[in-house]
C-alpha cells in the first residue's frame, strides 16, 4: 500500500483578486498586481497487495485581513467550485486483501505537511491538528461504500485541522510582502498504511 499524497490548492499569495477582499494600506504608491496559479496533479491512486488509496479535494485556502483597519491575518477556506470544501479519502481493497481488510478497511493514517518550511519571523505559519511525527498512528475512520471505504472531512473538520499558528499582524506593506514571500509552498495531504514510499514525498 505504502503512501499516497496530493497537494491541496493552497493559494500562495495573501490577496486574491476577484475572490477575496484585498489587503488595503494607506500610501501614495500603487501596490504591484500579482496572482499566483497553483499547479495541481489530477487525482491519483497507488496500489498494493491490500488495495489502493485515492485522495480528492476541492479545497482552496486564502489569507485575508480580518477587517478594514484590522491587519490580523485570517484563513479563508473556499472550494474550487460551488460545493462546500471537502477532503475525501478512499480505500478500495484488492481481491487479494485479507478478509478483515475487505470487511473493515485498512488501518490508515491521514496527515498534513507543508512542502517547504513556511515560517514568518521564525514561527511556522500553519498548525495542523494531524501532523506526522514519523510514527504510524491510525486516525482514519472508514465508512463502507459498496466495494470501497471512504472518509470525508467537511468544512468544520478542515477549519479545526488547519489553523494559523499565532496572530500574525501585517500592519505595514513591508510585513505583508515578507509574509507573502514566506508562503512559498503548498500543503500536502498524505494517506499511508505506515509503509512510506519515498517517491511519494
Amino acid at each position: 500500500m505504502r503512501k499516497l499524497s496530493i497537494l491541496v490548492a493552497l493559494i500562495l499569495c495573501v490577496t486574491i483578486g476577484g475572490v477575496y477582499a484585498t489587503w488595503s494600506y494607506p500610501g501614495a504608491d500603487v501596490a504591484d498586481g500579482h496572482h499566483e496559479v497553483v499547479v495541481e496533479l489530477e487525482q491519483a491512486t497507488l496500489g498494493g497487495s491490500s488495495g489502493s488509496y485515492a485522495i480528492e479535494s476541492n479545497l482552496r485556502i486564502g489569507i485575508d485581513q480580518t477587517g478594514v483597519g484590522d491587519y490580523s491575518a485570517k484563513l479563508l477556506f473556499q472550494s474550487a467550485n460551488s460545493d462546500d470544501p471537502y477532503i475525501k479519502l478512499t480505500f478500495t481493497p484488492s481481491d487479494l486483501a485479507p478478509d478483515d481488510v475487505k470487511a473493515n478497511g485498512l488501518d490508515s493514517e491521514f496527515y498534513l505537511v507543508t512542502t517547504t518550511d513556511m515560517q514568518y519571523n521564525g514561527d511556522d505559519i500553519f498548525t495542523f491538528s494531524n501532523p506526522s511525527d514519523g510514527t504510524f498512528t491510525k486516525n482514519v475512520t472508514w465508512t463502507k461504500e459498496g466495494n470501497s471505504f471512504t472518509c470525508t472531512y467537511n468544512l468544520a473538520d478542515i477549519e479545526e485541522m488547519i489553523t494559523l499558528s499565532k496572530d500574525f499582524v501585517l500592519d505595514t506593506k513591508a510585513k505583508y510582502d515578507e509574509f507573502s514571500a514566506a508562503l512559498a509552498g503548498n500543503i500536502k495531504l498524505c494517506l499511508t498504511d505506515g509503509t512510506v514510499n519515498s517517491s511519494q514525498g
